[in-house]
């Protein structure tokens, strides 16, 4: 039985001898699927942490619950509302600290 290496990095092959060629080839393609699956995961954590840096990019000036889907009113975002809550003396206004249009 050969034996393990002493160095962790280090990569294990049996003896080269002519009995063992089928061997040291099928470590040879093991191998080459573990440095490529060790390419394949740095990549993909390369892509998340791009797209997670995108995101926060993307996630614009507006305050939370005044995305793009919700109301615009000239480029400026309106703080969603229960519209069972509106009163008829309800008014819009615009709250210069968060930079919305806000009932009250």
């Amino acid at each position: 039985m050969s034996q393990q290496p002493t160095n962790p990095g280090q990569r294990y092959y049996p003896p080269n001898t002519p009995e063992n060629r089928h061997i040291r080839f099928a470590f040879d393609q093991l191998y080459a699927l573990h440095d490529e699956h060790e390419k394949t995961k740095s990549a993909l954590a390369t892509a998340q942490a791009q797209v997670k840096q995108l995101s926060t990019k993307l996630a614009g000036p507006y305050p939370p619950g005044a995305g793009p889907t919700d109301s615009v009113l000239l480029g400026v975002p309106v703080q969603p509302i229960d519209t069972n809550t509106l009163a008829d003396a309800t008014k819009l206004t615009f709250d210069k600290k968060n930079g919305v249009f806000v009932f009250k």
